[in-house]
């Protein structure tokens, strides 16, 4: 049985054991916690769906939709937060492009349709958040800096399985099929 009390010290007091020490016992007897890791590998497809919902659809219910409903009027104050950080031009641009990726952009997230190109657009918007707040020194910028850091993880790991992305290069792959065997035989 191993002993509960971990010591993060390299030579720990007496009836302690190190935290190298436990993890490799836990991997030479195939530890519990490494058969419940390996048990919920396969749930990976469904872990990025609920990221993505979760991520996609809380940013156009919590932030995007009355931003961009707002109007020019208010895409010229949003976009003007810019100025913060030494940008004195474009603000409407700006702040409409603020609120298309935090609604048109979410949404695509939402359903795993371009995923990387809209979360590279979410995490460029939440950058600029995060500069922004912290230049004027008015407001938090924890949240922008947690949307851009979950938004730039998100484009290395991908959609997964469940989204549109997936689902349209299983189309064209089967297309692709299809007109190749179509050609071949064309060709007899």
């Amino acid at each position: 049985m191993i002993d509960a009390r971990i010591s993060f010290d390299p030579k720990p007091r007496s009836g302690l054991i190190s935290a190298n020490t436990l993890y490799r016992r836990m991997s030479e007897n195939g530890a519990a916690a490494t058969m419940i890791w390996k048990k919920w590998e396969k749930y990976y497809d469904e872990g990025l769906l609920v990221m993505r919902l979760t991520l996609g659809l809380g940013f156009i219910y919590f932030h995007g939709w009355s931003k961009l409903m707002g109007g020019p009027e208010r895409w010229e104050r949003l976009g003007g937060a810019v100025s913060n950080i030494g940008i004195d031009f474009g603000h409407t641009f700006f702040g409409f492009m603020a609120a298309f990726s935090e609604t048109v952009a979410a949404l695509c997230i939402a359903l795993g349709l371009f995923f990387q190109p809209m979360l590279a657009l979410l995490s460029f918007t939440m950058i600029l958040a995060v500069l922004s707040h912290v230049a004027s020194g008015k407001g938090n910028p924890g949240n922008a800096f947690k949307f851009a850091g979950v938004s730039l993880g998100l484009i290395f790991t991908g959609p997964g399985k469940y989204s549109l992305d997936a689902w349209l290069q299983r189309w064209l792959e089967a297309r692709r099929g299809d007109s190749d065997q179509s050609n071949g035989a064309e060709e007899k």
